[in-house]
């Protein structure tokens, strides 16, 4: 609502405090963030607690739905994306007559050295309009980080969410020292499959692909990620 619209329904005395209110609030909003303190998750606070055990972050990240635990898999894997946070310090928004508060799902720290909030909602969720004119309130209200959406298409892809779940899961692999470099004798940029390495190096493919996604864990290689992981997936050494 405007403050135009608000001076038609209000006398001039109330009209004055409540936009003595309005610039005090923006003024506390942008010299202080300190007054809105940072959501703590515990089961006490949330019944659908999960914990995501971040190598990238070398700690575990808490968050409150098992869609947020699979964006956590995307934020870990990818080269953008430098760390994570979840329930970060969060901010007040104006809707409906009313301040109120939100936290974000997600900070995500860039490469770049730029960060962006992110929201994660199932996309039912989403489509109603008191939804996106809220959501809309809190965009604007977001300041210098940019705030998105992201919803279970994006997030749950296939293959994609099952082939960033395996290299979660081979990241915490002890590997043998010998067969990750035998591995790394590929030259950079040179693109082999699965197949052709077990085969060159006389291993079985059960032994191999587990040794393979451990070093595209650890960013060393890359692999097709738009194809379930097979023998026939094309793996290639990074500079």
């Amino acid at each position: 609502m405007s403050l135009l619209s608000i001076k038609c329904h209000l006398p001039e005395k109330r009209l004055t405090t409540l936009f003595i209110r309005l610039i005090f609030k923006q003024c506390l909003y942008n010299d202080n963030d300190n007054d809105m303190k940072k959501r703590s998750l515990t089961k006490s606070t949330c019944k659908n607690i999960h914990k995501f055990a971040s190598s990238k972050n070398d700690s575990t990240v808490i968050v409150e739905s098992g869609l947020e635990f699979d964006a956590c898999f995307h934020f870990e894997f990818s080269n953008n994306v430098k760390f994570f946070e979840s329930q970060p310090l969060g901010f007040e928004y104006y809707y409906l007559n009313k301040w109120r508060r939100y936290t974000p799902d997600f900070l995500v720290h860039f490469t770049d050295n730029t960060k962006r909030y992110f929201e994660v909602k199932p996309l039912n969720k989403t489509l109603s309009p008191e939804f996106q004119s809220k959501f809309n309130a809190i965009q604007r209200q977001s300041n210098e980080i940019q705030l998105e959406l992201i919803t279970e298409p994006v997030i749950r892809k296939l293959p994609l969410i099952q082939n960033l779940k395996l290299l979660h899961k081979y990241s915490e692999l002890e590997p043998n020292t010998m067969i990750m470099e035998k591995i790394r004798w590929l030259k950079p940029g040179e693109k082999v499959s699965i197949m052709h390495i077990s085969r060159t190096l006389c291993m079985e493919l059960y032994t191999i692909i587990p040794h393979i996604l451990k070093l595209v864990g650890m960013h060393q290689f890359n692999i097709e990620m738009s194809k379930p992981f097979s023998g026939e997936s094309k793996i290639w050494r990074l500079l």
